[in-house]
């Protein structure tokens, strides 16, 4: 097993410089594990409190890349809650510290360089096999095809062209001010307004004045039994199927087709329409 550093000193060299530049780019964290030997970056290693770490590349908080070639097995204690942490220090005219550690939040909060652990893995040894948490970890996404493609002042500005694929995404200034700007998804033909939130705004208004406003009653007529005329609170009405086999709908002034599909988000609200 050897943890080392891709950029270390050697001689009076610019690694240094290097690591400066990657440290004010990129966040510490893992962007890389070998998934071939295990699926996850850390597992739980048979019968005991064992954990293996997968060969992995991180970046360190003072921008050093960190690679370790194998997989790094540490026992644990039980009843306890760990933290699986990389503290990686870049040292100039020296060799770099790196080590991979299983320590408690208050051990790593006691260090006065804190800020250099990268955080692999919560671990709790509860129970017989540790439970494994990557809510925390310090990752780095891989830098490849960005589907974010700008801020547009109007959505007649939003650029597309032979290489704009469906998913891509933007964001437009609203002019309403509310939200302040909207998402557009590109959908593999067209801009597409993602969240509309104004249009959702608007229904509910007329969802609330409908709310307000009289409902108007179901009047059902029972062929079978006689009963004619009743009226029905809609919201506390229940239809057996003997009962909507025998119901027939009589308006007042209406057909029953011109009362089809109202619904309380309309502006002539119904609560129930049957028509036989």
């Amino acid at each position: 097993m050897s943890l080392s550093a891709i950029f270390r000193f050697e001689n009076l060299d610019s690694t240094k410089d290097l690591n400066d530049l990657y440290q004010y780019l990129f966040n510490k964290g893992v962007y890389w594990w070998d998934t071939t030997s295990q699926t996850n970056l850390i597992v739980a290693s048979g019968a005991s409190l064992n954990v293996t770490v997968a060969p992995f590349r991180a970046l360190s908080y003072d921008g050093m890349h960190i690679l370790s070639d194998s997989s790094i097995t540490l026992a644990l204690s039980s009843s306890k809650s760990y933290k699986i942490v990389c503290k990686a220090k870049y040292l100039y005219e020296d060799t770099p510290y790196i080590k991979v550690s299983a320590m408690t939040d208050v051990q790593i909060a006691a260090d006065p360089e804190s800020d250099y652990y990268i955080v692999l893995a919560d671990v709790s040894t509860a129970a017989a096999v540790p439970a494994i948490d990557f809510n925390n970890t310090d990752l780095i996404s891989e830098i490849g095809y960005d589907p974010y493609k700008g801020y547009y002042n109007s959505a007649d500005e939003i650029e597309t062209n032979s290489l704009t694929r469906a998913g891509d995404f933007c964001f437009v200034s609203n002019p309403s001010g509310d939200p302040a700007v909207i998402m557009y998804i590109y959908s593999g033909s067209e801009w597409v307004k993602y969240g509309d939130t104004e249009s959702i705004a608007t229904d509910l208004t007329i969802h609330k004045a409908n709310g307000d406003t009289g409902i108007t009653p179901v009047t059902i007529t029972f062929n079978d039994d006689g009963v004619v005329g009743e009226v029905y609170d809609p919201g506390c009405l229940h239809v057996s199927l003997n009962m909507l086999n025998a119901m027939r709908w009589f308006g007042t002034g209406e057909t029953p087709a011109s009362r089809t599909n109202r619904f309380v988000t309309q502006s002539s609200p119904y609560a129930l329409t049957v028509s036989l």
